[in-house]
């Protein structure tokens, strides 16, 4: 028997989950209506290093670059400019 990998989303039908067989599996596997099938579950493992795949290495380019400290004067708050005289 040949094992076959899909990644495949559950959908809720009333009180069950279901998942549906993509068409070209079910043909290159000849699988048939009330056909007995094994189901392996797993959960793939999503990871911060996985979104990243495929981005390629940093160069010179891309490297930060240094930014210097707020001043002192941005620190302070600012006063609110006087608008009228209050009774």
């Amino acid at each position: 028997m040949r094992k076959t990998t899909i990644l495949a989303k559950t959908r809720r039908e009333g009180d069950t989950l279901t998942v549906t067989l993509p068409r070209e599996l079910v043909e290159e596997n000849d699988i048939h209506e009330n056909e007995l099938i094994e189901i392996t579950i797993k959960k793939p493992r999503i990871d911060g290093f996985g979104a990243l795949r495929g981005i390629g290495s940093m160069n010179p380019d891309d490297e930060p670059t240094a930014v210097p400290p707020p001043s002192s004067a941005a620190n302070k708050p600012r006063k609110r400019p006087q608008t009228g005289k209050r009774a």
